[in-house]
């Protein structure tokens, strides 16, 4: 009868293992695969959504104790979304020029104007980054509150609510062979 019980236990056991195991799959990687070469490289550039999640989660954990919308006018909220908005145009313009001047090889001054273009480039990221959380907060309110008029809520509460977050430019690498061109990382 001992024997018995140890054996249904050892069953159990080895079904249980078998369970757990089986679906863990090896994560080799094919040294020969141009894909795979590649990533290599980029691997470290690529999107990590669980990280990108959590770290969202928690700005945003921040920004709703603070809700800096509620002290700002509605003139005020409208002014900081033009403001961030006419920010990004900047941006993109300065990018633009930074782009034409270094494929200009004959510009003259080109080593000055480029030092310059990029300060302003950069103050402007950086407002541009500074400013973010709190047009954020405004966007969100204001959608929310469309949403909420707008009767798509439960009890005028919104489950869940509305979450924007702005991002920096990604840029995807394009690796292409002579006669295609194709996305690969």
């Amino acid at each position: 009868m001992d024997w018995k019980y140890t054996a249904e236990r050892l069953l159990f056991i080895i079904i249980l293992s078998l369970v757990l195991i089986l679906p863990i799959s090896g994560s080799v990687v094919d040294p020969t695969d141009q894909l795979e070469g590649i990533r290599a490289f980029s691997r470290i550039y690529e999107f990590d959504y669980v990280s990108w999640t959590v770290s969202a989660v928690g700005r945003k954990l921040v920004q709703s104790s603070l809700q800096i919308y509620r002290y700002l006018s509605p003139a005020d909220k409208k002014s900081l979304v033009l403001d961030y908005l006419a920010l990004r145009n900047q941006t993109s313009l300065f990018e633009g020029q930074l782009t034409q001047l270094i494929s200009n090889p004959n510009q003259e001054n080109g080593v000055e104007l480029e030092k310059n273009i990029r300060e302003e480039l950069d103050q402007n990221r950086a407002r541009r980054t500074s400013l973010a959380p709190y047009v954020e907060q405004v966007l969100q309110d204001q959608v929310n509150s469309a949403l909420v008029e707008l009767d798509i809520s439960l009890g005028g509460q919104l489950v869940p609510p509305v979450l924007y977050k702005s991002e920096p430019d990604s840029y995807a690498l394009i690796v292409s062979p002579r006669d295609e061109i194709r996305q690969a990382a």
